[in-house]
């Protein structure tokens, strides 16, 4: 097996996949999407659909997807996958994150964006090794949900 590049040195060598979003006291179900989130601040992270056949198709409304006809739903939990190319193998690893400060999640058309409705973080950044509990990804920093 070669080995991995050097690109995979950076944030770009972690992976968000959704697998379910809490709102009220039901869930969201975006694991037949192929739904992944990047974060792109600490206040910040698009969503995007991933799987063939729903991207041509248009991505689902958030009416659809949460049963309701706001323009924003509030969160209160996500379940979510963290992936990374660690020597050459990839490491996954299952999360789930009640919310203490609840982030929105609201439609821009291509994709959709989580964040914070007030001026709180919701992301903070963390060593890979602590956060997927291998000692394989030296100083790597990934994001994690913080509150």
């Amino acid at each position: 097996m070669p080995k991995p590049s050097i690109w995979r040195r950076g944030f770009c060598s972690q992976h968000y996949q959704v697998s379910r979003l809490k709102y009220g006291s039901r869930w969201a179900d975006f694991r037949a999407f192929d739904a992944m989130f990047f974060p792109r601040s600490k206040r910040l992270a698009i969503v995007i659909v991933a799987q063939h056949a729903t991207v041509l198709a248009g991505n689902p409304s958030l009416g659809k997807i949460f049963l309701t006809s706001e323009a924003y739903v509030e969160l209160n939990a996500i379940e979510y996958v963290v992936s990374a190319c660690a020597n050459g193998k990839v490491v996954t690893q299952d999360f789930f994150h009640p919310f203490k400060n609840k982030p929105v999640i609201s439609s821009r058309g291509t994709h959709w964006e989580l964040h914070d409705i007030g001026n709180t973080a919701i992301f903070t950044t963390r060593l890979l090794d602590d956060m997927l509990s291998v000692r394989a990804f030296g100083g790597i920093h990934g994001a994690q949900f913080c509150c």
